[in-house]
């Protein structure tokens, strides 16, 4: 009989959403982020974090690509497609609101068809 504490066969699975996760967070990547804040601007999520509650944010979307229909663009990556969206507490009414955020420095190919 084995001592070994039993292994789940969904952490692997976990495991890569998480990183998965934490990938699409840095938007196009931490030099691109670094690029942005020489310019004297911010994130999306940055811009995000100024309006909701810390901890309330819940992002839809963030494993979001480029739309299928878009040519050109297989070999590209936008995560998120370059749009931050979800929904969180305002401080300012202490209510559940929504957002959105565009993240300029990544290709959104999907832009003018989903917010036209």
């Amino acid at each position: 009989m084995s001592t070994d504490a039993p292994t789940s066969l969904l952490r692997p699975l976990v495991d890569d959403l998480l990183e998965r996760r934490a990938a699409a967070a840095l938007g196009g990547g931490e030099e691109k982020i670094a690029k942005q804040h020489e310019k004297g601007a911010l994130t999306a999520r940055e811009r995000l974090a100024l309006l909701i509650d810390e901890g309330t944010f819940t992002e839809l979307g963030i494993h979001a690509g480029i739309h299928y229909s878009v040519r050109g663009l297989e070999d590209k990556e936008a995560p998120a497609d370059g749009v931050i969206t979800g929904f969180g507490k305002s401080p300012a009414s202490a209510r559940s609101t929504a957002g959105w955020s565009r993240w300029r420095p990544t290709t959104s190919p999907s832009w003018p068809a989903r917010w036209a």
